[in-house]
């Protein structure tokens, strides 16, 4: 059965109707062939990069990010394909007893701030693991939703394999309880994680949640200090700050602080606020209005409990906020305990690795953390101290296609990305002979 088509602007479904459609396609696509899917993704990747221009332009118009991050989420998604499509079967192979069977119908609940990416990278490898997918995309991006399920169409997903759909909140929780539906996939906030894992609890049914995170940045003397700075800031401000893995808490080594500080507020200073459009912005709009509250609220707080401004700290219209960086003596304030989603940052200075180490795990989140040092035994203290979910030393945060993905605390649990990413999407079946 085909799906109706709505224009972009008047979605509003119940995507919980869509769980039966979908259940039917699985009996289908369960069967056909890795190679099958294999080629259908390779279609899918190429798709993207051939509208690279018209799908960036329609990121940008729904999110406000720049075009060259949209650009590069697009690039990111269609980059997915090709691996995932390189790498599943052999992920996917028979061994030893152990054989791999898709679930079923696999729902994914889906953020506004990379709608492409998040998309892709839950909803590929399901797809080539057998499974039928259902996405409850944002509200904040009905066209884009539109398309990825236009895209994957046009690919060859047949009918009620791939549903994509922007919907309202409460949506979600109709969806994950329908009887078709067999696991979910959540990204999102903590308040909402702990929406859909009591939901997904109380029908027995499986959940990865992906919850944001408030990543450590940690610069030891020994670190090439330029490569740091550049790091720090365009981690920063990764799509206009509103991004899960950006660095939102900065951990400098006392004996260099100096150094960093004064450079990283003339970096933030020195960026380009205006029309993401225009290939020269760095920064455009927060998404919401709501958010912009948050975040002037976050930074009258901190300061309010002692933090020192060291630029910014104002607002420049109603979704604009200005690069702000703020100094402290402690972890105990809200750009240090919160989730921040805009181009803020807090500098705490350290004396050592033990004290950085300390700072960092004192978070409710626990996503990624990255670590900037030459001296290989403090990389390795470091990184076996932080309790989150991965660690990049001499590099920025990222989610990477070969990486597992996820977090500790209240960054959720699960793996996204790698082979532990398909894994959660599958049935681990054990044949034993006698």
């Amino acid at each position: 059965m085909a799906l109706p088509r709505r224009a972009g602007a008047a979605i509003v479904d119940r995507v919980e109707d869509y769980a039966a459609t979908a259940a039917r396609a699985f009996e289908t696509w369960r069967r056909t062939d890795i190679a099958e899917r294999t080629s259908k993704l390779l279609a899918l990747g190429e798709l993207v990069e051939q509208r690279l221009p018209e799908l960036a332009h329609r990121i940008t118009s729904e999110v406000s990010k720049t075009l060259r991050g949209s650009t590069a989420e697009l690039e990111k998604s269609a980059g997915y394909c090709r691996w995932l499509a390189a790498n599943g079967a052999r992920i996917l192979a028979p061994r030893d007893v152990i054989r791999y069977e898709p679930l079923g119908v696999v729902a994914g609940i889906m953020p506004w701030n990379f709608p492409f990416w998040q998309v892709f990278r839950f909803a590929a490898p399901a797809l080539i693991a057998g499974n039928t997918v259902v996405v409850k995309h944002s509200p904040l991006v009905p066209r884009c939703a539109e398309t990825i399920e236009e895209l994957f169409a046009e690919a060859g997903f047949g009918d009620g394999v791939m549903i994509c759909r922007a919907a309202p909140a409460e949506e979600a929780q109709r969806l994950i309880a329908h009887e078709a539906v067999r696991a979910v996939s959540f990204t999102g906030g903590a308040e909402g994680g702990r929406a859909v894992a009591a939901t997904a609890g109380a029908h027995l049914k499986k959940c990865i949640l992906e919850l944001g995170g408030s990543d450590a940045f940690i610069v030891m003397p020994s670190a090439n200090l330029d490569e740091a700075l550049r790091a720090a800031v365009a981690s920063r401000i990764r799509a206009g700050g509103q991004a899960c893995t950006a660095a939102k808490r900065f951990m400098i080594h006392e004996a260099i602080a100096d150094a960093f500080q004064s450079r990283f507020v003339a970096a933030m200073q020195s960026l380009i606020l205006g029309d993401p459009f225009d290939p020269r912005t760095d920064l455009g709009p927060l998404v919401t209005e709501s958010l912009a509250d948050r975040l002037e609220r976050q930074v009258r707080d901190s300061v309010a409990a002692g933090a020192q401004l060291l630029c910014g700290g104002v607002r420049l219209s109603p979704r604009a906020y200005a690069p702000t960086v703020v100094a402290t003596r402690t972890t105990k304030i809200p750009l240090m305990q919160e989730e921040t989603f805009g181009p803020v940052a807090p500098i705490l200075r350290v004396r050592d690795a033990a004290e950085a180490i300390a700072a960092a795990n004192d978070s409710p989140f626990g996503l990624s953390a990255s670590i900037w040092t030459a001296d290989e035994r403090e990389a390795a203290e470091l990184s076996a101290a932080l309790g989150v979910g991965q660690v990049f030393v001499n590099a920025a945060t990222s989610s990477r296609f070969e990486v597992p993905f996820g977090g500790t605390k209240e960054s959720g649990f699960g793996r996204e990305l790698g082979e532990a990413g398909v894994y959660e999407l599958v049935n681990v079946k054990a044949v034993v002979r006698a």
